[in-house]
C-alpha cells in the first residue's frame, strides 16, 4: 500500500497489477516457439504456456520477490504455466522468514495444480527454505495429502515427503504413506511415488 501527497492510497492491487503487466510482457518477449512445444511435450497437462525458458524464471524471481507474497497471490491467480511458476520460484525466496504464512500458500495452490513443474517446484523449492522452522506442520500436511482423491494433491503430498526422506524419524511415517497410495495407478502419482521410494532407500 502507498499513500500519495494529497493522502489518497493506491491499494497493493494496483501495484500488483503493474507488476503483473510487466511481467507478462517480459514473459512474451521471452518466449520462444520451440521451448513452448518442448514444454507441451514434457509437461502435457500446462495451460497457457509462453515457452520460456526456467533460468529466465529464475533471475525474474530474484527480481520481483521484494514484491511479497502479494504477487506470489496474483501472480497464481493470473493462471498461466509461467505465472505460476514463477509464483512458486518467489514463494520459495519467501518461505524461509514466512514460512507459516508461505505454507498457507502451498496448501491453498495445491488444491488447484495442472502440471507436474508446477507441483514439485511448490512442493520442493518453493517449500524447503520453509521446513527449518516449519518442518513439523508441513510433514503432517503432506502425509494429509497422501490421503487426498486428486491426482496432483496426491502427488504434492508424495513430493512434498522427499523433503524429508534422508530423516531417519520420518521413515516409518513416509512409508505408510507410500502403503497408502500403492494402489493408485494414475500415471503422476505412481511416478512421485517412484521418487519417494528411491529417495528413501537412499
Amino acid at each position: 500500500m502507498r499513500r500519495l501527497e494529497n493522502g489518497s492510497i493506491i491499494t497493493s492491487k494496483i501495484v500488483f497489477s503493474d507488476d503483473i503487466a510487466r511481467i507478462r510482457l517480459r514473459l512474451e518477449e521471452a518466449g520462444a516457439e520451440e521451448y513452448r512445444l518442448s514444454v507441451r511435450k514434457f509437461a502435457p497437462t500446462a495451460t497457457h504456456v509462453y515457452g520460456v525458458k526456467v533460468p529466465i524464471l529464475n533471475d525474474m524471481a530474484r527480481e520481483f520477490s521484494a514484491a511479497g507474497l502479494g504477487l506470489v497471490d496474483s501472480l497464481w491467480e493470473a493462471g498461466s504455466f509461467e505465472e505460476r511458476l514463477l509464483a512458486t520460484k518467489i514463494l520459495g525466496r519467501l518461505s524461509r522468514k514466512q514460512p507459516e504464512e508461505a505454507w498457507e500458500r502451498a496448501t491453498r495452490f495445491a488444491l488447484d495444480l495442472r502440471d507436474w513443474p508446477t507441483c514439485d517446484t511448490l512442493a520442493t523449492e518453493a517449500m524447503r527454505p520453509a521446513i527449518a522452522k516449519f518442518g513439523d506442520e508441513i510433514l503432517k500436511g503432506a502425509l494429509a495429502f497422501c490421503h487426498e482423491e486428486g491426482e496432483w494433491q496426491r502427488r504434492f503430498g508424495l513430493v512434498l515427503l522427499t523433503n524429508f526422506a534422508k530423516n531417519p524419524d520420518c521413515a516409518e511415517a513416509i512409508k505408510s504413506a507410500l502403503n497408502a497410495v500403492s494402489e493408485d495407478k494414475r500415471h503422476y502419482v505412481k511416478k512421485a511415488a517412484d521418487w519417494l521410494r528411491r529417495d528413501l532407500r537412499g
